[in-house]
């Protein structure tokens, strides 16, 4: 994890300590509030209780609760302060997930590099004459690309669905087997349909041998994803479970943040 991300889940994290203190302090301010109302509620009942009233069929009875606009800026406070912890939980999960695409990105450069190298041999030694081999070396490179997006979809998506933390080694193991087997079927279907061209490279098979590289790359990418995941949701747990437990001290039933 690079240093800038670092920096930006550590301010997140403390905002979100910050933000837990602050929404507390209020919100033992409310329930105060709420519970010195009631209070003096059953007080006052039970002084009207013990006195004769002569013209209680003509004395207006007021039951209306009332709030201050200071009472309502509270409440509203702690509503927003809510919000605001939510809204951080969720953008802690957007910086997890664009640190594991930055390091997919990183490996698929450097695959990208070797096969070019590869390509450019591969065109040279078929004697590609010179004014088709702009043309064939152009149309690998738009190929390439095609074939990144596409991994970087199918990684997104399986970082986003994969809760990595909550599998065995084991488990974890057979889900990225299934995930890489996946992934590289779909680079081979790109290439029989999307680069027809490479029927006219002579020893165009050589390119295959980059397969080994492809498989220890995104395994790599895998392991990383998940280390990156454990410890962000340690941390969240960490920080949600002690702010649940507060709150749940203060109002005196369980309270979660989750929707």
């Amino acid at each position: 994890m690079d240093e800038q991300t670092a920096k930006s889940i550590g301010e997140n994290i403390a905002y979100i300590v910050l933000g837990f203190a602050a929404f507390l302090n209020i919100f033992k301010y409310f329930y105060s509030w709420i519970k010195e109302f009631f209070n003096k509620k059953k007080e006052d009942k039970k002084n009207k209780d013990s006195e004769v009233n002569i013209n209680i069929l003509n004395s207006p009875i007021d039951t209306s609760f009332k709030l201050s606009n200071d009472d309502y800026r509270c409440f509203l406070y702690f509503l927003l302060e809510q919000s605001k912890l939510l809204k951080s939980i969720n953008e802690l999960n957007s910086i997890i997930l664009k640190e594991q695409m930055d390091y997919l990105h990183k490996h698929i450069q450097s695959i990208k590099i070797i096969v070019t190298d590869i390509m450019m041999t591969l065109l040279k030694d078929a004697g590609i004459s010179d004014i088709h081999y702009g043309t064939y070396f152009t149309n690998f490179e738009n190929f390439m690309e095609i074939c990144e997006t596409n991994v970087q979809v199918f990684f997104r998506q399986m970082c986003r669905n994969t809760h990595f933390s909550k599998y065995s080694i084991s488990e974890y193991k057979d889900i990225v087997d299934t995930n890489i087997l996946l992934i590289e079927g779909s680079l081979r279907e790109l290439l029989r349909k999307r680069y027809p061209q490479k029927d006219n490279i002579k020893n165009f098979n050589k390119i295959y041998q980059t397969q080994s590289r492809i498989h220890t790359e995104l395994k790599d990418c895998f392991d990383y994803a998940r280390d990156v995941s454990i410890a962000f949701e340690a941390k969240l747990k960490s920080t949600k479970d002690c702010f649940e437990k507060e709150v749940s001290k203060v109002i005196g039933v369980e309270y979660t943040l989750d929707q």
